[in-house]
């Protein structure tokens, strides 16, 4: 997670006061803390949003309305910081807090219109552990059994919150035919509970879509199931679509349709799916990170073997670097359309061969290690894999590097080796050659701690010592760490 220093607070705090001063109205309290706390968690700081969250907790700054829903949000933004990539233990970890926080909040709020919406969040919990069990049998090392018995754990959790999404749906449909069909325009509390209770209704439907799609994943590609649950989960998106598609749900009915014709093969489809989705106007942040995910699908499809619009692809990330918005770019949508452009540059350079298309290669090598430069620099799903393709030989991955000189920039070393010694395409005499170059970096790292690093960090380097001796075979070595 980030954290953010005072003179960070203090310049996010000049970004977000700008941004009250440009609006036509004035924000009440609450509106201005969500302000704040919205644009926190878009530039991904979240341990810096959950200290906000606590400090106005207490703060006068914050109304009964805002504080209500600080353990709701604190769950929000947990969930969101799972998401970052990091070792499964920690996205287990932060998933726990969350789900202890839903409940706090439903324990202390049990009639808040929000509380159905939090036991929503609770059962997408199910789905998040769910897709930590199919990204552990993905691992290269995960052996055929692991793989079947982490996919069996994950259909189980899936099919788990499939059934509580299903009673939700029931229950918030209840909840709706409950409102008379007027309702006075001057109760703008009545209104707003029952738009709570259509957005409930709408998101259980959205999700019980989303996890037919969920356990697909648990079969291999191209197998009957992982096809039959695909078009399942199409269908089940396409009705959405038709009956909400003036609203933004039903968008991402659209595109989330589309994804699914993406992964069974029928492009034409998720393509015209995505391009529905970018031609949608409104320049709303909604819209745009609608939009921007929508780009990430058509970028994803693009490049698949069959398909290398690298081309293509690099143009639209031309079009959308030109109209990208504020920090839009380092959001997670952001770094995911660079990864991906980047890929499509370094793959577009590669494919011209003539002698007349050498400064368009040249030009297009050069966007490629500038885009996974950018994403490197960035916490996120995207950082170790731009790490890994900046190692390419054609972005001058070859190059000598000056030898670390404190305790993080060997950390840092060792990790970028151990990253390397994944690469698909290395021999295993070269792979272990990397691992032996990671070990020597953990191990001058631990040489050359200062009092400064913490206990927990110099263990993190020892269970990654331990696990590169594991998979060499030096079992003693491993032992002992």
């Amino acid at each position: 997670m980030k954290s953010l220093r005072p003179c960070r607070w203090l310049a996010l705090g000049m970004i977000v006061v700008a941004g009250l001063l440009a609006c036509a109205q004035p924000l009440s309290a609450s509106e201005e803390a969500r302000k704040f706390l919205d644009g926190l968690r878009e530039l991904m700081y979240f341990d810096t949003a959950l200290e906000y969250l606590e400090i106005m907790r207490t703060s006068p700054r914050a109304d009964k309305a805002f504080k209500e829903l600080i353990d709701y949000e604190a769950g929000v933004t947990l969930i969101d910081d799972s998401h970052m990539g990091r070792t499964t233990s920690i996205r287990e970890k932060q998933l726990g807090k969350a789900r202890q926080r839903f409940n706090k909040f439903i324990a202390e709020h049990p009639k808040h219109p929000m509380a159905s919406s939090a036991n929503f969040k609770l059962a997408d919990l199910l789905v998040e552990r769910g897709r930590i069990k199919v990204d552990q049998a993905a691992q290269p090392d995960s052996t055929a059994a692991e793989k079947t018995s982490l996919n069996a754990e994950a259909g189980k959790l899936y099919r788990g919150a499939q059934k509580v999404f299903g009673t939700l749906e029931k229950r918030f449909l209840e909840e709706h035919r409950k409102f008379p069909k007027n309702i006075d325009k001057n109760n703008t509390k009545k209104i707003e509970e029952r738009n709570q209770v259509r957005r409930n209704l709408l998101d259980s439907r959205l999700a019980l879509a989303s996890v037919v799609y969920e356990i697909a994943q648990t079969y291999e590609p191209g197998t009957d199931g992982n096809k039959k649950n695909l078009t399942d989960s199409a269908k089940k998106y396409e009705v959405l679509y038709e009956k909400y598609n003036e609203m933004l749900a039903g968008l991402y009915a659209r595109m989330w349709e589309g994804r699914c014709y993406k992964e069974l093969g029928k492009t034409k489809a998720a393509f015209e799916a995505f391009e529905e989705i970018l031609e949608q106007p409104g320049e709303a942040p909604a819209f745009r990170v609608l939009r921007n995910k929508a780009r990430v699908l058509s970028l994803e499809t693009a490049l698949l073997p069959k398909i290398k619009k690298y081309k293509e692809s690099v143009a639209m990330y031309q079009a959308w670097e030109k109209a990208a918005r504020g920090d839009e770019e380092n959001s997670v949508e952001g770094l995911a359309i660079k990864y991906l452009s980047g890929e499509a540059a370094l793959a577009y350079a590669k494919s011209l061969t003539k002698k007349e298309d050498a400064k368009t290669s040249k030009a297009n090598l050069v966007l490629a290690k500038q885009l996974f430069k950018d994403v490197s620099r960035r916490e996120g799903q995207y950082q170790k894999k731009a790490k890994i393709a900046l190692m390419n030989k054609l972005l001058g991955g070859t190059d000598k590097k000056v030898e670390p000189t404190n305790f993080a920039e060997a950390r840092d070393r060792a990790q970028d080796e151990l990253d390397r010694a994944q690469m698909p395409e290395l021999k295993p005499e070269e792979a272990a050659f990397v691992r032996a170059e990671a070990v020597k970096y953990y191990r001058m790292a631990l040489r050359i701690k200062t009092d400064e690093v913490s206990v927990d960090q110099i263990n993190v380097i020892r269970y990654y010592l331990a696990y590169i001796y594991l998979i060499s075979d030096q079992v003693h070595e491993a032992a002992v760490m």
